[in-house]
């Protein structure tokens, strides 16, 4: 059995997905709580969407109970009930640390009870805090510049504990900026692509900042082949990454292009506790699993355009 925690959110579901075509068993423990500008409905229509193929628990990481209710008899966990979001932590630090840094440590409790051996948490690129003069490698201290940052260098705090003390196959898989089908109302790339595709215009927090962009399905297959990560009192770190920067005007040009649009934007004060740039190195993932990002800018936001126009995915609210 596959636990994956969060697994009706954006990345969640795209590895639940994976997991049921390679023919595993999976469970999946999601609060199903909305985000700005989606009342929820879509999460739950996800979970319908399964079907047989995956036991679901609707609960919280933060209630031991329905954690523990929810590993019993899992081989193998996979974490991703994360609160995500710089601007958003800071708005609201307290659930985004008691969910990511107690959530995981309830995760981790029930696994020792549970006995299980393979853990892999998918944490994020913004570890590192602001890029450098190169790309951002595991071997990098973390920056963080955010609550939600600082809360997944907690979680991996805590998940390196549990390698040391278990020696279980234990992986931490750092994705840059992700976006594909699925992703949430309030991301900055759905954003975009919806004003362009309705003729609006998409307000820019700066002009020269940049982003390691990472197509979701990317991500998964790297989420998928960490479980080759080996035993040991350390986790395996990988970045997802192109190793790469996409400015942000950049980013528009090629939203341009997707969509046959002619874009307005307006500059808006660059927000606190964002990096101005980010960008990670895909070598060790790479020369590890022999993986590194394969869908370009154009083709992953050509399909997440015509998801957003196929699923009438519009936001509820505006930005």
């Amino acid at each position: 059995m596959q636990l994956v925690t969060g697994g009706a959110g954006f990345l969640g579901s795209h590895l639940v997905d994976a997991l049921v075509r390679m023919g595993k068993r999976v469970r999946v423990l999601d609060s199903l709580a909305a985000r700005r500008g989606d009342d929820g409905a879509r999460l739950r229509e996800r979970i319908a969407k399964f079907g047989r193929a995956v036991e679901f628990v609707q609960g919280d990481v933060r209630d031991p109970d329905i954690v523990r209710r929810a590993v019993d008899g899992a081989r193998r966990v996979f974490h991703l009930a994360h609160v995500t979001g710089s601007r958003l932590s800071i708005a609201e630090a307290g659930p985004c640390l008691e969910t990511n840094v107690l959530g995981t440590q309830n995760l981790l409790d029930a696994m020792d009870r549970a006995h299980v051996e393979a853990f892999v948490l998918c944490s994020h690129g913004l570890v590192y805090g602001e890029a450098g003069t190169r790309a951002s490698r595991e071997t990098d201290a973390p920056a963080p510049t955010s609550p939600f940052a600082a809360s997944m260098v907690a979680a991996e705090a805590l998940t390196s504990a549990w390698a040391a003390r278990t020696r279980g196959r234990v992986a931490i898989v750092r994705p840059f900026t992700t976006y594909g089908p699925r992703m949430r109302p309030d991301s900055a790339v759905r954003i975009f692509l919806e004003h362009a595709d309705e003729r609006r215009e998409i307000g820019l927090f700066g002009q020269d900042t940049s982003r390691d962009l990472v197509y979701a399905g990317d991500v998964v297959r790297a989420l998928v082949e960490s479980r080759r990560a080996p035993a040991g009192e350390k986790p395996s770190v990988f970045n997802v990454a192109w190793g790469k920067p996409v400015g942000i005007l950049e980013l528009v040009r090629e939203i341009e292009v997707v969509t046959g649009a002619r874009v307005r934007t307006t500059c808006l004060p660059h927000q606190p506790g964002e990096p101005k740039h980010t960008w990670g190195s895909p070598d060790h993932t790479e020369e590890l699993l022999d993986l590194r990002p394969k869908t370009p800018l154009s083709e992953g936001l050509s399909t997440t355009l015509r998801w957003l126009r196929r699923s009438g995915a519009a936001r509820t609210t505006t930005p």
